[in-house]
């Protein structure tokens, strides 16, 4: 396993640069960083064998597993997985995250886009928007969108 960033210091002293462990046998991605004791919301994006992967995927003996933290930018055009705890989550395909829609004025969030004039940043799912934020054309609340 590789760390990157802020998750750096989660690697034992003794293997700072690239972590070797053993795992059972279909062991998941979210096992090996349980093992590790990196918390689930600091990691944002996974790579097992250089191709983006989710937290529920089975390793083999060898994979090269690397993760980002929540502070690497995830680029809108890049065909990676951005961590999700399964199939059903956030994730709708690999590489995109729902949007959602206002049902009171029809205004479509898009997380590639974010809402930056209002503090949102691109990439940030609508889960990971604050509570107290709202909808820029009509001022309704989150609680008013609905997935796409």
């Amino acid at each position: 396993m590789k760390l990157t960033g802020s998750l750096r210091p989660f690697a034992p002293q003794s293997q700072p640069e690239l972590i070797q462990t053993s795992l059972k046998d279909g062991a998941t991605v979210w096992e090996a960083i349980q093992l590790l004791g990196i918390p689930r919301e600091r990691v944002k994006l996974i790579l097992v064998n250089h191709a983006g992967a989710l937290s529920d995927q089975p390793l083999k003996n060898g994979d090269r597993v690397s993760l980002f933290p929540i502070e690497y930018p995830v680029f809108t055009d890049w065909e990676g997985s951005i961590l999700s705890k399964g199939h059903s989550d956030e994730m709708i395909r690999e590489g995109e995250m729902k949007k959602w829609k206002c049902s009171v004025c029809g205004y479509i969030y898009d997380p590639s886009k974010g809402d930056p004039e209002n503090g949102v940043k691109p990439g940030t799912a609508f889960e990971e928007i604050p509570e107290d934020w709202v909808c820029p054309k009509c001022g309704a609340g989150k609680d008013m969108f609905e997935p796409e």
